[in-house]
């Protein structure tokens, strides 16, 4: 069995039809053939393929036998279907079918199906996800066909639940301000996960009073990150689940350079106050906010904080207020051009692998009640969905890239420095994935860098080192503006 493949059809597309059958009758299929289209599901069939050439229950291919989950997923377990569901609208208003945001639920749709075959009438699907805060995830659900498939498993006897992990929600009211309200949250409640030492940010955790995350009151994260402990609110969801099959977008990420199977797991907690994304100030002042130390950044950052906490608190007269500080701030600061960076988004980003790392190590070796043990607890699978992927300004802001591309692996280090290297970046300069090779006590991986090996449909690709591909044969992403020039691979 392979380690990941990469399965590339340039002129692939998504079906748009809910619940996206597929346009052909496979021998394995469940559901007969009055649930088959006439239009081609190329989502389905490219799904279907990487499972195959990963050499998933090899012996039984093509016949009706064929169960290519069913070495790692039982009947009666518990399964946690976790996309990108991100947002349930497009900030920049021009991407409609949000195709370079969210994994699309066509390629969603196909993976349920082998997890219904895996399971044979018996345990629980669960799709569920963090968004955003001011994601609104039922309209996400009804308006992207997710609620169209739950009717047609539903009429097959299939358990499949929806569940949004969130524990406040929010809306942009007319002033542009965020509306904060608790949200119904997870069914099965959170557990606060401790690091027991092992955090990813141990030697970072002298700046703890620094860490931040955008949008939220950064006091908060006091209570998560302390002298002695890092810890997580983790989805009771996600811990119970028996196996996880995580489900990102490919894109490029104005934090963490590129976002793939790892940071897809920022998505398994409660609130986001637990997940520092970046340190407050310059890099010689401790932090990774921004290259160089300047006072109007420093006050735009003050002011911002204040705005978060008035506007959480729904004080939207004081909010108001604190805004006219913050363009201000900022305005004095681009004047001065000491560096053209905010927020940890730029290369210099030292913050977001690192919670990333944590929250991998907790989904793969946390059991049940939150506990990490020295050997896995759970079988992690990814399946990326990059038929669209997103390039330029992601992870919110990106610009489609028709990379035609769907990709999996069970090894998540290895199968993101491969989807790395057909991007045409340089993983070795992203931390989120260079660093994930590096020795722990609850290990990522056990392969090295020089041990990636691209299995590819695409001839080009195929047999080469993700190491060594050069951008020249890649698909020639471009990075966010503050990965620009750094990212790249030099041929």
């Amino acid at each position: 069995m392979r380690n990941l493949y990469i399965e590339h059809r340039p002129d692939a597309a998504y079906s748009y039809e809910p619940p996206f059958h597929p346009g052909s009758s496979y021998p394995e299929y469940p559901w007969g053939t009055e649930c088959i289209v006439a239009s081609p599901n190329d989502a389905y069939d490219m799904v279907r393929e990487t499972l195959h050439q990963l050499g998933l229950d090899a012996r039984n291919f093509d016949t009706p036998a064929w169960n290519p989950f069913g070495s790692f997923i039982e009947p009666g377990m518990t399964v946690l279907v976790k996309p990108n569901m991100v947002l349930s609208w497009h900030p920049g208003g021009d991407d409609p079918n949000l195709d370079t945001m969210i994994t699309n639920p066509s390629v969603v749709r196909a993976v349920l199906d082998y997890v219904a075959i895996a399971l044979k009438g018996t345990g629980t699907i669960i799709v569920g996800d963090a968004p955003l805060q001011s994601c609104d995830f039922d309209k996400l659900i009804a308006s992207r066909g997710y609620e169209c498939m739950g009717d047609f498993y539903a009429s097959r006897g299939v358990q499949l639940r929806y569940v949004d992990f969130r524990q406040v929600r929010s809306r942009y009211n007319d002033d542009g301000i965020l509306e904060t309200s608790e949200a119904p949250g997870d069914p099965l409640g959170y557990l606060l996960v401790d690091m027991d030492g092992q955090s990813a940010h141990c030697d970072v955790r002298r700046h703890r009073h620094n860490f931040r995350v955008t949008n939220y009151d950064h006091r908060k994260m006091r209570h998560y990150h302390t002298v002695d402990n890092d810890r997580y609110l983790i989805s009771g969801t996600a811990l119970s689940a028996d196996v996880i099959i995580t489900m990102p977008k490919l894109k490029t990420h104005r934090k963490a350079g590129m976002t793939a199977s790892l940071k897809n797991f920022i998505g398994i907690i409660g609130h986001k106050d637990c997940l520092p994304h970046h340190r407050k100030g310059s890099l010689e002042e401790g932090g990774d906010e921004y290259l160089k130390a300047n006072g109007f950044k420093r006050l735009a950052v003050f002011f911002e904080e204040w705005f978060n906490i008035f506007s959480i608190a729904n004080w939207h007269w004081a909010a108001r207020q604190v805004r006219k500080g913050i363009h201000y701030a900022w305005g004095k600061a681009w004047q001065q051009n000491t560096d053209p960076f905010s927020e940890g988004s730029w290369y210099g980003n030292d913050t977001i692998w690192r919670t990333t790392h944590d929250l991998v190590r907790i989904a793969r070796y946390a059991d049940k009640g939150g506990k990490l043990h020295a050997e896995p607890q759970r079988t992690i699978f990814s399946l990326v969905d990059a038929i669209v992927a997103g390039e330029k300004e992601g992870p919110l802001i990106a610009s489609p890239k028709h990379a035609g591309v769907i990709a999996a692996g069970f090894d998540l280090p290895a199968l993101d420095m491969a989807l790395a290297a057909i991007m045409g970046f340089d993983a070795e300069k992203i931390p989120t994935v260079r660093e994930a090779f590096n020795n722990a006590r609850y290990p990522l991986t056990s392969l090295s860098v020089d041990d990636v090996v691209l299995e590819a449909g695409n001839g080009e690709w195929r047999g080469k080192k993700a190491i060594s591909l050069p951008r020249r044969a890649s698909l020639m992403f471009t990075p966010t503006a503050g990965w620009a020039g750094h990212v790249e691979k030099q041929d």
